[in-house]
C-alpha cells in the first residue's frame, strides 16, 4: 500500500526529496500548474500538492490513469507511499504501481483543469457579504457610525428649517388677517362717520330751514322773539281776551300745526300761559270746529311737544 505525506504547502527548497545523486525518479506524471506525481527506486512515491486533499485528488488521478495505460499488464504490487521527507504514512491513500522492471512506453497524459478559482472568489465574496457588522473593522464602524450622525443632523436640519417655514407662513397668514380686519374696521368707522355726517348735515338743514320758518312766522306777526310776548291789539286782530299772547299761542289760534312743532322744536314753551291764563292748547280746544285745530291738539300733547324736544 502507498501512502502519502501529510498534506501541507509544498515548498521546492524545503520539501525536496532527498534521494543520492544518481537515482532517478523511475515514473514522473506532471499534473500542471507545479503539480506532479513522481516514482522512485525503492517505491518512493513524491506527490506536489498544496493540501492534503489535493495530494488524494493527485494520487486517485494517477492510479486512475495508470490503470487505463496498464490493462493486461501483469498484477500490481502495493508499494507503501511516504512523504518526501520520510514521513509517516497517510491514512486512506494507497497507489497501485506497475513492476519496476516494465518500462511505460505510453505517451505522457494531458494534464488536470486548473481548479475552479471564479468558484472559490465568488464563495470568499459571500463569506465577506455575511460577515455581521459587529466583525468589520472599527474603522469601517465608526464611518458608518458618523455617517448615521451625519444623516440624523440633515434629517433634523430639514424638520427645524420646515417648521420654520410653516411658523412663517402661519405668522404671515395671522398678520395678513389683521390687516384685513382692521381695515374692515376702519372701513366701518368711515362708513359710520360718513352717515352720521350726512345725518348732521341733514339735521343742520332742518334746523336752519326750522329757525328761518320761525323767524319769518315771528316777523309776520310782529314778535321780537320766540319767548317774548305781544300786546293783544297788535296780534294780527285775532280775537284775543288776554291783554298779552306768545307766539305760540298765535299758531295755536290759527291751527298751523307744522309752526307750534317747530316753536316748541325751538325752545317754545308748550305750557306757556297767556295773561288771561289760558295755554295753546286750551285755546286750540276752544276754536276746534270740525276738527279744525286737532293736528295742533296732537302737537301740543304729543312727545314732541316738550320742551326741547328732537
Amino acid at each position: 500500500m502507498l501512502d502519502c505525506r501529510s498534506c501541507v504547502p509544498f515548498d521546492r527548497a524545503s520539501d525536496t526529496v532527498r534521494v543520492r545523486l544518481n537515482s532517478e525518479a523511475v515514473e514522473r506524471w506532471d499534473a500542471g500548474d507545479g503539480r506532479f506525481v513522481e516514482l522512485y527506486e525503492g517505491d518512493r512515491l513524491v506527490v506536489g500538492a498544496k493540501t492534503r486533499a489535493e495530494a488524494d485528488e493527485l494520487v486517485q488521478l494517477w492510479q486512475e490513469r495508470k490503470k487505463q495505460t496498464s490493462e493486461g499488464s501483469e498484477a500490481l504490487a502495493e508499494v507503501p507511499v511516504t512523504g518526501i521527507d520520510g514521513s509517516l504514512p497517510l491514512p486512506g491513500i494507497h497507489a497501485a504501481v506497475p513492476d519496476l522492471g516494465t518500462e511505460d512506453t505510453e505517451e505522457p497524459l494531458p494534464p488536470l483543469p486548473a481548479p475552479p478559482v471564479q468558484e472559490e472568489a465568488e464563495e470568499e465574496a459571500a463569506e465577506e457579504e455575511e460577515i455581521p457588522s459587529e466583525a468589520l473593522p472599527s474603522q469601517l464602524q465608526e464611518q458608518r457610525q458618523a455617517e448615521e450622525i451625519a444623516a440624523e443632523k440633515a434629517r433634523e436640519e430639514q424638520r427645524r428649517v420646515e417648521e420654520l417655514a410653516a411658523e412663517k407662513a402661519r405668522e404671515e397668514q395671522r398678520q395678513a388677517e389683521a390687516r384685513a380686519a382692521e381695515k374692515a374696521r376702519e372701513a366701518e368707522l368711515r362708513q359710520k362717520e360718513q352717515k352720521e355726517e350726512e345725518e348732521r348735515a341733514r339735521r343742520q338743514a332742518r334746523e336752519k330751514e326750522r329757525q328761518q320758518r320761525v323767524e319769518e312766522f315771528l316777523q309776520a306777526h310782529g314778535f321780537v322773539a320766540l319767548g317774548h310776548a305781544k300786546r293783544v291789539q297788535d296780534a294780527c286782530g285775532l280775537p284775543f281776551m288776554a291783554r298779552t299772547v306768545y307766539p305760540i299761542h298765535v299758531a295755536a289760534e290759527l291751527a298751523d300745526a307744522g309752526m307750534v312743532e317747530m316753536m316748541i322744536q325751538e325752545g317754545a314753551d308748550p305750557t306757556q300761559r297767556t295773561s288771561n291764563g289760558k295755554t295753546a292748547s286750551e285755546l286750540a280746544r276752544k276754536r276746534n270746529k270740525g276738527g279744525s285745530h286737532d293736528a295742533v291738539l296732537r302737537a301740543l300733547s304729543s312727545k314732541a311737544a316738550f320742551r326741547g324736544g328732537a
